[in-house]
């Protein structure tokens, strides 16, 4: 049976800020993100645009501490990839004017190259940029060193697309792996992962990288861990999904933990 969409999302950017603030109130700050992807017309990727103007204004003046996070997909890339620059960058210099974080996220494998060069434009001009690198890409340890010396900050995840390496323990081996890279470069970055395995890890062995890095998680997934370790003092970030276009969204969240459970795990509690 479907999950239940509210579980992951939430409907409108007044519902976001609310839960943002609760969520302050714990010591969790929030990634919001408005929901779509593969918008392929100049009228709906300028509506998204004006949806995170909105947004970013609000977390302004909210004094919130959130961040955005934004696709390309949903700025028309699949039609017109200089439209959806142009409206990155408009987006990431408003976040840049309001002192609201900005984040990017990495999609399908193909587009890997566009989205780290549109981030390195952003940081170029002074924009401030955390970028999702994906662990079941073999480039990833690559991109992270090419990343980080354009100090564009780093958010590490297993990937929730169609990566090069499916396997469950390699691809957990090689998340650890990176992120001992990326904590040895002593410079801040953030990890996603609602694995047990890598939570625990990172709770017996990252101690001494406590400040350098924020522990992210998902809306609707491993709300006692976030709060557990956000009591211990690490820095937590929620990532929470605005919008009624949630059937790509919802559908990876249950396709992930339908191959979990056909493998016999789950997500951290």
């Amino acid at each position: 049976m479907p999950e239940d969409p509210e579980r992951w999302t939430v409907v409108d950017i007044d519902d976001a800020i609310s839960l943002s603030m609760k969520r302050r109130s714990k010591g969790i700050r929030t990634v919001l993100d408005l929901l779509g992807e593969n918008i392929r017309s100049p009228t709906g990727a300028d509506e998204v645009v004006r949806g995170y103007m909105e947004l970013i204004d609000r977390i302004s003046m909210e004094g919130l501490g959130s961040s955005i996070s934004v696709k390309l997909s949903a700025l028309g890339y699949m039609a017109d990839v200089d439209g959806a620059f142009n409206r990155l960058y408009r987006i990431s210099d408003r976040a840049r004017s309001k002192s609201v974080g900005f984040e990017l996220d990495m999609e399908w494998t193909p587009m890997v190259d566009h989205t780290i060069e549109v981030a390195e434009m952003c940081s170029k001009a002074g924009h401030p940029v955390t970028l999702a690198i994906q662990a079941y890409l073999n480039r990833s340890s690559d991109d992270i060193g090419y990343l980080q010396k354009r100090n564009i900050r780093v958010r590490l995840v297993k990937g929730a697309y169609r990566g090069e390496v499916s396997d469950f323990n390699e691809i957990q081996k090689r998340f650890v792996g990176l992120l001992s890279q990326l904590a040895d470069s002593k410079k801040p970055f953030a990890i996603g992962t609602h694995d047990p395995d890598i939570m625990k890890w990172v709770g017996e062995m990252m101690i001494g990288s406590k400040d350098q890095i924020e522990l992210g998680f998902l809306r609707g997934l491993s709300d006692a861990t976030k709060y557990q370790f956000s009591s211990n003092g690490w820095k937590v970030a929620e990532y929470i999904p605005i919008g009624r276009d949630i059937k790509a969204y919802v559908g990876r969240r249950e396709a992930y933990l339908k191959k979990l459970g056909e493998i016999g795990r789950y997500p951290a509690p």
